[in-house]
């Protein structure tokens, strides 16, 4: 049995036309095996994405973080001297200030804090509390969280684990026991009926589909050990799809398995082929949701914006391909640097470039 997204479609017969709905089974036959596609495609690069960001782009950015920390150390020994005029200092305090948070890390802040301290002109472990103050702040507005006093993190990790557990609690108590709910009025009951009816039908059809599935294939009526393992594997297909009311792949088992086939489909009616649309829209619908979930949370952990899963492996190689350029650009600037008239003349290229950064972003007032 092949894992591919084999299409079902329904055939015409005898030159007569298909009806609207089974027009639109086919169309959304098309879309479904698309969408199935698609997100094969996102769960398929994403590990490839991980696997070589952990073994190139990380250890390339630990790399580039580190020399960066030693050029602030480099400008901050500079600053400390006398043999610098003050405007240079004035210079080595703002790319500093510009630099210098980006490389902090909650957990590992000794090195830099003193660097901190001095260029930021602010106490660096109250800066750190009262960012973790405003980002509890902002996370119980928008979400109703409430943080026990005092409570603290030492990281993002952490937070998101503290974050994720008072969800989890907030989400019990609101659909707890104590929960008061109001009486339903009598057009809410009727249509929870009509709709509890319709999901009634559409269970019924999947399960009538699964069921003619196991009566040709069920293992346990199999003498011959080799096909009675693979009926086996294919029951468990069936039964994961049948679980995950996945409509299109249980058909697709009818189709390879020769229990239906395109004339076969022809001839349902179109309340049942209406009934198949339904499921098929509920899956669509639910893929769709599956890779804007998937796409998010990549962008999210990235800070990128990759919109096809083509993507992702060239947009990787991309950010290698800088980071090994702002490295060999640090590792040239650190050996220059130490000598005293080429770190003043790299400060006066500094300079330079604030200002004409500064007014091509700067309109005088008419």
């Amino acid at each position: 049995m092949s894992d591919s997204h084999a299409l079902v479609f329904i055939n015409k017969q005898d030159k007569k036309e298909l009806s609207k709905e089974q027009e639109k089974f086919n169309k959304l036959t098309s879309d479904l095996n698309k969408l199935k596609k698609k997100l094969t495609e996102w769960e398929e690069l994403i590990p490839k994405f991980n696997k070589e960001c952990a073994a190139t782009l990380k250890p390339a950015e630990e790399t580039y973080k580190d020399l960066k920390l030693e050029f602030m150390r480099l400008l901050d020994n500079a600053f400390l001297t006398k043999k610098m005029s003050k405007k240079d200092k004035e210079t080595i305090s703002l790319f500093i200030n510009e630099k210098l948070e980006e490389l902090m890390d909650l957990e590992d802040t000794h090195n830099l804090k003193d660097i901190y301290n001095r260029h930021m002109r602010r106490n660096f472990d109250q800066d750190m509390e009262d960012g973790k103050n405003d980002l509890k702040d902002m996370v119980s507005n928008v979400f109703g969280i409430e943080f026990e006093e005092g409570q603290d993190f030492k990281n993002e990790e952490d937070f998101l684990n503290i974050f994720h557990e008072k969800m989890t609690e907030t989400m019990a108590s609101e659909q707890g026991p104590n929960k008061k709910f109001r009486k339903k009025s009598a057009k809410s009951l009727s249509k929870e009926k009509i709709l509890a009816a319709k999901e009634k039908e559409l269970s019924q059809s999947i399960k009538e589909i699964h069921r003619k599935l196991a009566l040709k294939l069920h293992p346990d009526k199999e003498l011959d050990p080799q096909e009675k393992e693979r009926k086996t594997l294919l029951m468990q297909q069936i039964n994961f799809a049948y679980k995950n009311k996945d409509l299109l792949k249980l058909l697709q088992f009818q189709l390879e398995l020769e229990i239906v086939d395109g004339e076969n489909m022809q001839q349902l009616n179109d309340d049942r082929i209406k009934t198949y649309n339904t499921i098929l829209r509920d899956q669509i619908k639910s893929i769709r949701n599956e890779i804007k979930q998937i796409k998010m949370a990549f962008n999210f952990d990235m800070g990128i914006n990759v919109v096809k899963p083509i993507s992702i492996l060239k947009h990787l190689k991309s950010l290698i391909r800088q980071v090994k350029l702002d490295t060999e650009e640090i590792q040239e600037d650190l050996i220059h640097c130490k000598n005293l008239k080429y770190l003043k003349t790299w400060l006066r290229q500094y300079r330079e470039f604030r200002e004409n950064e500064y007014m091509e972003y700067y309109i005088p007032y008419s």
